[in-house]
């Protein structure tokens, strides 16, 4: 099974990285759920950015990109319902 965002990040933390920056590269319409998803499950001591190419058409069609939208969305949802309930 092709790890998830979320996978690989535990599968890092499991190695004690020092708290400071993170880079996350990837590629569009990725980026903004993937920098949501290592905010959330990273510690408060971590800052992040992203660095993403731009999405062109013939890269990924309509679906790909609400697909995306919708991830991103849920992704959200999910970490505002959990902030929450502290």
């Amino acid at each position: 099974v092709r790890p998830t965002t979320d996978d690989t990040l535990i599968a890092w933390q499991k190695t004690n990285p020092k708290p400071g920056s993170c880079l996350i590269i990837s590629n569009q319409p990725y980026g903004q759920r993937q920098e949501l998803v290592v905010q959330h499950l990273l510690p408060g001591d971590f800052t992040t950015d992203v660095a993403s190419s731009a999405c062109y058409d013939d890269e990924a069609n309509t679906a790909v990109v609400l697909d995306e939208l919708a991830r991103l969305i849920y992704q959200e949802h999910a970490i505002m319902t959990k902030k929450s309930k502290l």
